[in-house]
């Protein structure tokens, strides 16, 4: 798998690729094996589905540095919203990212639906 990484990346460029596994400690392996950012993919359908939740809250953060001054208080909504944006960066597959789902024959048939979706 680490040569498939390779390849999609000289292809679509450093990121592209994510790593899912049903444990922590299987997505642990398979980031030391191919070299990805890996993560339980129970954890990724919960951090996915928070997203509405963090667009509603950018927009809110926005609408308030729109009216807003220089100020220390303006300072930390420019950073709640650069974390917060993070965070959706983050939980979001994004066009041209290859998935590798480690032992996805244990993933549930629901789980599988939604990350295709």
């Amino acid at each position: 798998m680490a040569g498939v990484r390779a390849g999609w990346e000289a292809r679509f460029g450093p990121g592209s690729v994510v790593g899912l596994a049903p444990s922590a400690a299987a997505a642990e392996v398979l980031a030391e094996a191919v070299g990805v950012p890996t993560e339980n993919t129970t954890k990724w359908l919960t951090e996915a589905a928070r997203q509405p939740a963090r667009l509603e809250e950018l927009d809110r953060l926005a609408a308030r540095l729109d009216r807003a001054s220089p100020s220390l208080r303006t300072r930390a909504l420019t950073r709640r919203a650069r974390t917060v944006a993070a965070e959706m960066d983050r939980w979001r597959l994004k066009p041209g990212q290859l998935v590798i789902v480690d032992e996805a024959s244990m993933a549930g048939t629901f789980e599988l639906d939604a990350l295709t979706a």
